[in-house]
């Protein structure tokens, strides 16, 4: 139980150290594109999920 909650906690310290700061809309947008792409979150391509946007 206090490992768990140790890992908890330091995961939940160091996660704002490791996001990035967006400026815009676009940029959040492109942003997510690029890490969907990367680890392969989608069965098919990104072109089928904002077809007609």
């Amino acid at each position: 139980m206090k490992r768990t909650l140790t890992a908890l906690l330091f995961s939940l310290l160091t996660l704002p150290l490791m996001a990035k700061p967006v400026k815009n809309e676009d940029q959040a947008i492109s942003m997510v594109i690029k890490s969907v792409q990367k680890n392969k979150l989608l069965s098919v391509p990104i072109e089928c999920v904002f077809y007609g946007t």
